[in-house]
């Protein structure tokens, strides 16, 4: 049994309905949280608010916990899972600023201080009253945001095992058996029905497919297209499917299969201008598809040659083209830059540097690390993907890069330095300081340069001997 607890969720008046259908229902661009946000969620990031004394109040709400959303009328019309909360001021003024433009919108947005970051929002209905009952309240509405108490919590476990089992219990296609989606020529009629199928035929986990199934349907795309991505996508074969493109994910796969575009061949042939028909691809991001699906049917591999030429891992270099491909740069323009990233010392070496970022450094014209290390973090912040939050632990992980290559490049000195002869130890040990080479022994000389170097490793410094030495 999982243990999981449910969070009451008011929406009902026109303000907060209008923040739910925005942030919770539509979600939030990416371009809109990237800066702001340290994990990646993807084409769209769903979130909901409440205030530091609601957040400090539920501090050990977290992950695999669930918002159930009250819309009026003594209804519970949506649920949706928790992935993280935190506070979060600089996302929150970046939808004040680029989503809430209204004065009557930003007004009680103000009041936010945690983000709620959820899974895509899930169609239920729950009677109110019946819900309420089971926590013994005599009001059919929540009047705050507040957590199902233990009587509540311990009344639905003792009936359908545990909360999420018995949120999907009370799902719109439970409780209809229909779907808006699809006539009545279909082989699905729930998206239950699918979720159970495709997790039996591809044998795989039925929470990662119900996540993928609720946000496809949440865009109204036809159940039999939600299958088929599905099978697609965790099928043995998945190189040869349109989602091994870079920048087509589930929904965009979704997209193109219902615009009849379902393999790789038939987006390498047809006019750029027909895959930017198609909802939620611009432009640019038909671009990156059109290149790749031609490249994928070409005997070139861009991959594989970046890889060959740098020396690095394959899957580390596709994992950086299809990464820059999401922000709409295809593969034969990345090509040069990407390249470049995969040789050693490389900036995807530094800890806490997204991969978008360090290919936009390079374009920015950053050369090295130490470049990063010096920078303004108000001219750091302009790349994609740092912002206010994340660029002072760049800019110090940047600087402990730069010294550990200073110290790579002083001890191979020292080894060269180890191997000189008799003539060649006495020019370098003025150079050290060292007056009497004659009564060192090898051991004692090996003693003097490996106290030497070990200072340069605590106090790096520029250090160059002559190139006659």
């Amino acid at each position: 049994m999982r243990d999981s607890e449910l969070y009451l969720t008011p929406c009902n008046n026109p303000q907060l309905n209008r923040y739910f259908e925005r942030t919770v229902l539509t979600g939030i661009e990416q371009k809109y949280y990237q800066k702001y946000v340290q994990d990646d969620y993807g084409d769209t990031l769903h979130l909901w608010g409440i205030t530091q004394q609601k957040g400090e109040r539920h501090s050990r709400m977290g992950p695999g916990e669930f918002l159930l959303f009250y819309s009026g009328d003594s209804r519970y019309k949506y649920a949706a899972e928790i992935l993280a909360v935190e506070q979060n001021q600089e996302l929150i003024q970046s939808l004040k600023t680029n989503v809430f433009k209204e004065k009557h919108d930003v007004a009680g947005f103000d009041r936010w201080s945690y983000c709620i970051y959820l899974q895509s929002p899930f169609s239920i209905d729950i009677d109110s009253k019946r819900l309420h009952d089971y926590a013994g309240h005599s009001s059919n509405q929540p009047f705050g945001f507040t957590k199902l108490n233990k009587q509540g919590k311990e009344a639905i476990e003792n009936e359908y095992g545990d909360i999420e089992e018995y949120l999907r219990s009370q799902s719109i296609d439970q409780v209809d058996g229909a779907s808006k989606n699809i006539g009545s020529d279909s082989q699905f009629n729930s998206i239950n029905e699918i979720i159970n199928v495709a997790s039996r035929e591809t044998r795989s986990n039925k929470s990662t497919i119900r996540d993928e199934v609720s946000k496809l349907d949440q865009r109204d795309i036809p159940l039999e297209i939600i299958y088929e991505i599905l099978r697609d996508k965790y099928s043995s074969d998945s190189e040869s499917s349109i989602l091994s493109v870079d920048a087509v994910g589930i929904v965009r796969g979704a997209r193109l299969y219902d615009a009849g575009y379902d393999t790789i061949r038939t987006l390498a042939d047809i006019p750029l201008s027909k895959i930017s028909d198609v909802s939620e691809i611009s432009r640019e991001t038909a671009q990156v598809i059109k290149d790749h699906s031609q490249e994928l049917r070409s005997n070139e591999n861009t991959a594989k040659q970046i890889a060959f030429e740098s020396g690095d891992d394959l899957i580390e270099v596709e994992k950086t083209l299809r990464s820059v491909g999401v922000t709409g740069v295809p593969r034969s323009e990345a090509r040069s830059i990407v390249s470049q990233l995969h040789t050693h010392p490389s900036f995807l070496d530094i800890p806490q540097l997204p991969r978008q970022a360090a290919y936009y450094l390079i374009d920015r014209g950053y050369e090295t690390s130490d470049e990063i290390a010096r920078s303004s973090s108000e001219a750091l912040t302009e790349i994609p993907q740092i912002g206010d939050r994340n660029v002072a632990a760049i800019q110090k992980n940047a600087a402990e890069f730069t010294g550990e290559i200073n110290v790579e490049n002083s001890l191979s000195n020292s080894v060269r330095l180890t191997n000189l002869d008799k003539k060649n130890k006495k020019e370098t040990a003025k150079i050290l300081g060292v007056e009497d080479i004659d009564s060192l022994d090898d051991e004692e000389w090996d003693a003097v340069l490996s106290h030497f170097f070990r200072e340069i490793i605590d106090s790096p410094f520029d250090f160059q001997l002559d190139s006659e030495i």
